[in-house]
Order: C-alpha cells, then sequence, then structure tokens
C-alpha cells in the first residue's frame, strides 16, 4: 500500500478529478448502494474509469531513478522492485519518487 502511495495523486486522483472535469463521470455513473448508505459504479461507469486509467497507465513520464522516459505501468514495476531488493538485502536504500508540481 505504501507503493501506491507514491503514484496514487499522478495515476488514480488525477484520473477520478478530470474525469469529472470534462463531465466524462456523472451522478448516472453512480448507483446506490441498498442497505449500506454508499455508492458504485455503474457498469459504463466502471467501463469509463477502467479506460481512463489503463491511458494514463501507458503515459510516459521522466522515471526520477534512471532518467529514462517510462509508462507509468513500468514505473510502478521498477518501484516494487526496488522494493524487494531493499527488503531482500536488509538494506534501506529505497528511494521513492517524488513528484515536482
Amino acid at each position: 500500500l505504501d507503493l501506491m502511495e507514491e503514484f496514487r495523486p499522478l495515476v488514480v486522483d488525477s484520473v477520478v478529478v478530470e474525469l469529472l472535469r470534462r463531465n466524462q463521470l456523472s451522478k448516472a455513473s453512480f448507483r446506490a448502494e441498498q442497505g449500506r448508505g454508499g455508492f458504485l459504479l455503474t457498469h459504463e461507469g466502471r467501463k469509463v474509469v477502467l479506460a481512463a486509467f489503463e491511458e494514463r497507465m501507458l503515459q510516459l513520464f521522466s522515471y526520477p531513478a534512471t532518467g529514462k522516459r517510462v509508462s507509468y505501468r513500468r514505473a510502478l514495476y521498477l518501484q516494487a522492485q526496488a522494493v524487494s531488493r531493499s527488503m531482500q538485502d536488509g538494506v534501506v536504500d529505497y528511494m521513492p519518487v517524488r513528484w515536482r508540481i
């Protein structure tokens, strides 16, 4: 979950905000969850969110650890490998991705 937090703002949060800003998600994209007081995405709403998420995961950016352009999907994989190496080696040399605004 900590690894997810590095990428959440630019992958998940920005996708949702952009969908709402462009009115690609609306009240009709959700349905009430009976007996629980919550809301769930409709089938069509899920399709919209997943398509936008997949598009974002393919987007290239400059990966700070190498300076090379990689997709967000590849960067998540590289970061997971770095976490794994840190845990296996017992050396805390993991460098999180830090985003500039």
